[in-house]
């Protein structure tokens, strides 16, 4: 993994609204361009901190019951689900967990598996589908 320039982490606010709010109005190819420009200018490891900035954004000031150890998503059938699927809900667990550790693990597979692009679509997706809500 290399460092994530400061320039990158500045506009890290920026673009986590320019995806989103483009995502709400329906262009999802838009904010996908803003993802892709992010890998262009800062590599793929900037835009790890762009999906967990969606993530917060996706959780808002949710806060796991104090009797829970751990915040689970309920998703049934998530072993039969394609990899983008299986990727997004691991990833929002790990985060709403305070797992930093597993969410740069999961990062890592995606971007060796060269699936990244299509995961990190499924989550502006998903994040988008949680905030019209």
């Amino acid at each position: 993994m290399t460092s994530i320039p400061a320039s990158a982490s500045d506009e890290i606010g920026d673009h986590v609204h320019a995806v989103l709010a483009a995502g709400v109005v329906g262009d999802l190819d838009g904010a996908m361009r803003s993802v892709d420009e992010i890998v262009a200018e800062h590599g793929a490891w900037a835009v790890y901190d762009l999906a967990g900035a969606i993530v917060t954004e996706m959780l808002g000031d949710f806060q796991p019951p104090q009797e829970a150890e751990f915040w689970t998503l309920d998703f049934p059938g998530i072993e039969s689900a394609g990899y983008d699927l299986r990727w997004v809900a691991r990833f929002i667990s790990a985060h709403a967990n305070g797992e930093e550790d597993t969410a740069r693990a999961l990062y890592r597979a995606a971007v060796q598996d060269d699936e990244i692009r299509t995961c990190l679509g499924a989550l502006v997706t998903s994040a988008i589908a949680t905030l019209r809500r």
